[in-house]
């Protein structure tokens, strides 16, 4: 059974497709733990301590969670019997749904794609902030509350194979397009470094005008994460000048405000082979 020929919960006697017993009673706990709150991961988790696999030699992950999730021939579709009712079924659709930001993924899935399949390519850095850019509008653009850590399930579902979607570091991204979306200029030299040093900047207690100093100083002097946080906290601002262009409408203090709690996680940097520096400081 190392490759499955059959939906998890089925399987075939006498040609025929038939409820696998202790596979159908697992497809309707997942069902019922789902909608009853529980997340992919948490799901996993549990997963993982009980006997039944989902394939052969193969621990339990959130595709196999999640391709069980959306799979509609669990109601009964002739062929196959029903496992669980058409209301279990469009509960937990509904409730997948609700977690997706409604707008275009296509660039975010491409990017994404890449980064899952470990491809390396030329300016993947600057690929990853602008992906962060981008995921951090379409969270800024959703009015209700929570909306990072809906965002956060939605891609931690997505793809399970990458880190860096806590709701802390989804939130890191939405105050990261606010910060420079009346900037550009200021928003093309932040993609120039990285992200560890961006968050740094996110996250010290400075104003508009003394964040744009270390942005420029980091861009120029190639500080890193341990460097720029010994600058802010010496305020070597106020003893080295930098020639750093006007300021075009930087006012926004985006440490006003954020989401943030004691339960939130450390950020997890999605793919930290391409947001490191070429001396592996990070």
């Amino acid at each position: 059974m190392g490759n499955r020929k059959q939906p998890f919960g089925y399987r075939i006697e006498q040609g025929q497709i038939v409820l696998h017993p202790k596979e159908a009673k697992l497809v309707r706990w997942i069902f019922t733990q789902y909608n009853s709150g529980n997340a992919y991961s948490t799901l996993v988790d549990m997963l993982k301590e009980q006997e039944v696999a989902y394939d052969e030699g193969k621990l339990w992950n959130k595709n196999m969670v999640a391709r069980i999730l959306q799979d509609t021939r669990y109601v009964g579709d002739g062929r196959y019997p029903a496992i669980i009712t058409q209301k279990d079924l469009d509960e937990a659709l509904d409730k997948r749904k609700k977690k997706c930001v409604q707008t275009d993924h296509s660039q975010i899935n491409k990017v994404l794609r890449q980064l899952s399949g470990r491809q390396c390519i030329e300016g993947m850095e600057q690929r990853v902030l602008h992906l962060y850019c981008e995921i951090g509008r379409l969270v800024s653009q959703r009015p209700e509350k929570g909306a990072a850590v809906a965002a956060s399930e939605y891609l931690t579902e997505q793809y399970p194979e990458l880190s860096g979607f806590s709701p802390r570091n989804l939130r890191r991204m939405r105050d990261f397009y606010k910060m420079y979306a009346d900037a550009p200029e200021w928003l093309k030299l932040a993609k120039q470094i990285g992200w560890t040093q961006n968050a740094v900047l996110l996250e010290a207690d400075l104003t508009a005008e003394q964040r744009a100093w270390y942005l420029q100083a980091v861009f120029e002097f190639g500080w890193s994460k341990n460097e720029l946080k010994y600058a802010i906290e010496t305020s070597m601002h106020e003893e080295m000048p930098l020639d750093y262009p006007a300021d075009p409408c930087y006012t926004m203090d985006i440490t006003q405000g954020s989401e943030r709690n004691e339960n939130d996680q450390d950020t997890i940097y999605l793919l930290r082979q391409y947001l490191q520096e070429s001396d592996g400081r990070v």
